[in-house]
């Protein structure tokens, strides 16, 4: 998915939308066997491997010319993430090959005139800071910088029975609200979405299937195991039409993206945050894609 997201990028094929970066590894490696040739009897040898050794043997470049090594790809459109607060990542490792740039490709992008993105971001920004969609990822960031900051934890037993007391009560707290939220969003939302199940074997089939005809093992493509101890109020937990709130804020992005190329400007933005009109371009045929977590 990294080589893929570079590469829309580059041709201008799609605007990107994700946290911070990708994983950041634009490199090959190959495994080679440590042999040990030991004398044994005159003149015959016995060769013997006694482990491998991983050896980097290529880079890999995007047309531009630069690597996805450290700095995998900066989506167009940021969207929080616990993983921007984490050290993952090829960049956090400590011997991660450092690589120069070469001498990019020729090549033409589909538009010739690059779009402004800066209006997408900011009318993506205003709706996350003022929904509830980005509620608790918000929140769950904000608690995990404080604790890497802190940096400390008590050892006093009845100090960590009351924080474990406190953190099941906002577990809970959080599972009722959404109980509720994602009960009253099916119900404003009944008979708006239709979501198949597109793969690249059915994608020219004419007639396709229902995502929510199909079972739980036939979406996985692997079988469950004991349901006796599943969550009774697992199916009122998911997030209706199985959209959570970054392929929901995705599909708003790609409205403002449509928007823009018709009026100049998004759907969802405020004056105090509405870029210049002149500064936009038309933007016909261009999509929106989302990248997982590795």
């Amino acid at each position: 998915s990294e080589i893929f997201a570079a590469a829309l990028q580059d041709y201008g094929r799609a605007v990107i939308v994700g946290d911070e970066s990708t994983f950041g590894k634009g490199t090959v490696q190959q495994l080679r066997p440590v042999i040990s040739n030991k004398l044994t009897l005159p003149f015959r040898r016995s060769e013997t491997q006694e482990g491998a050794l991983k050896l980097t043997i290529q880079t890999f470049y995007r047309i531009d010319g630069h690597s996805t090594q450290r700095h995998g790809v900066v989506p167009e459109v940021r969207l929080p993430s616990m993983l921007d607060i984490a050290e993952i990542g090829e960049a956090s490792l400590p011997y991660a090959l450092v690589v120069d740039p070469i001498e990019p490709s020729r090549y033409l992008p589909f538009f010739d005139t690059p779009i402004d993105y800066e209006p997408l971001q900011k009318a993506s920004e205003a709706r996350i800071a003022s929904g509830e969609a980005f509620e608790y990822i918000l929140k769950d960031i904000a608690d995990e910088k404080e604790r890497i900051e802190r940096n400390t934890i008590s050892l006093n037993l009845e100090g960590r029975k009351e924080e474990a007391a406190r953190s099941e009560a906002d577990l809970e707290k959080r599972r009722k609200q959404r109980i509720e939220r994602f009960a009253a969003i099916r119900e404003a939302e009944k008979g708006l979405f239709t979501i198949y199940k597109l793969t690249q074997d059915n994608v020219l089939d004419e007639a396709l299937t229902l995502r929510d005809d199909l079972s739980e093992e036939e979406l996985s493509g692997m079988a469950r195991g004991d349901v006796d101890d599943e969550d009774p109020d697992k199916k009122l937990l998911e997030y209706p039409h199985k959209l959570g709130p970054y392929e929901r804020e995705t599909l708003r992005i790609l409205q403002d993206l449509i928007a823009i190329g018709k009026t100049g400007k998004p759907v969802n933005i405020s004056e105090a945050t509405r870029a210049p009109r002149e500064k936009t371009v038309p933007i016909e045929g261009r999509t929106a894609t989302q990248t997982q977590p590795n």
